[in-house]
């Protein structure tokens, strides 16, 4: 059986740790606690703001690449985004963010999972499907529940409508889901595919969506517990690609660790600071250019790493096929 970090419980703690814990904090303290207060600005300061910067490392890491200037072109043109949408004042930006957001951490479970059936040289289209099926499901779940609402840029920017007959409607087709999901495993269990690895890069996503979507009773424990499995595990798989893409430097592990640390708190530090600046409700505003600056400062890293991770991580990209060999 093979794992990306040599040890199921190395892949584990890396690639879903995070998540666990921030969800073990936030789902035994209250709002007002000081440990609540500190965690959740260390994960929306330095790991999620911060693992946004942390592309960097990978993006231009060789300058004499032929993707460099590619990639540099992409993060002009992402700034140019936020820069229209609000001088235009195009509604729902923020509801743009948001969702393109849930996209991406999404694709990011599914990268995962894709990385252990190329290892298993063993690519399943419908474990794919219920990937998606059992990530998707759940967010969409969440949007018809009546007994909880929140805005995460104070503009109304998630879709909530609440409904019960639409939630036990969404939640039957999730479970439904998560049993065909059991049968087929089950299924291809008994015909010898014991793909242990790939089968937990569907079950563990799946319990922390469904339980921080579904289940949740509070903001804290629905945004941070995602943001924190997200931003940690990306530290993890860049520190691994840097070190697989630099062999030859001595004590890679450590300075790879520092490189990664470094960007995350200023990158999140910059975004932290620049947000003070932010004001959400564009369109009923007349912005100073600062004002402006701001919304494109605290945006553009985050999209353009969403862009980007598309590339950087693609099957057809040199570096990430050298990182799986």
């Amino acid at each position: 059986m093979f794992w990306i970090f040599g040890k199921p419980h190395k892949d584990i703690l890396a690639l879903y740790g995070g998540g666990f814990l921030a969800l073990l904090v936030f789902s035994g303290v209250s709002d007002s606690h000081v440990i609540f207060s500190i965690t959740a600005f260390i994960i929306t300061t330095f790991v999620d703001a911060g693992h946004g910067y942390v592309t960097l490392c990978r993006a231009f890491r060789n300058p004499k690449s032929r993707n460099f200037n590619r990639n540099v072109i992409i993060l002009v043109s992402i700034a140019l985004i936020p820069l229209l949408w609000i001088y235009f004042k195009i509604p729902y930006f923020w509801r743009f963010v948001v969702y393109f957001t849930l996209f991406h951490h999404i694709r990011q479970f599914y990268g995962f999972s894709k990385w252990y059936q190329t290892m298993n040289n063993q690519l399943c289209r419908w474990s794919d499907f219920f990937l998606y099926a059992l990530l998707i499901l759940p967010v969409v779940t969440f949007h018809f529940r009546s007994d909880i609402s929140f805005s995460i840029y104070e503009s109304q920017e998630i879709l909530f409508w609440p409904s019960l007959t639409l939630f036990k409607v969404s939640l039957t087709f999730f479970v439904s889901t998560l049993v065909c999901w059991l049968i087929y495993e089950v299924h291809r269990w008994k015909k010898g595919f014991k793909e242990i690895n790939r089968i937990l890069s569907i079950a563990v996503p799946t319990f922390l969506q469904s339980y921080c979507f579904i289940f949740a009773d509070k903001s804290s424990t629905v945004i941070l517990p995602l943001l924190a499995v997200h931003g940690v595990a990306y530290f993890f798989i860049t520190g691994y690609s840097l070190n697989k893409l630099n062999t030859n430097i001595s004590n890679l592990w450590l300075k790879t660790l520092i490189l990664i640390a470094v960007v995350a708190v200023v990158g999140g530090s910059f975004d932290h600071i620049a947000e003070q600046y932010v004001v959400f409700d564009y369109i009923n505003s007349n912005l100073h250019i600062l004002q402006v600056i701001a919304i494109i400062a605290i945006t553009t890293p985050a999209l353009w790493h969403y862009v980007l991770d598309g590339l950087i991580w693609s099957k057809t990209d040199s570096d990430f096929k050298h990182i799986r060999s």
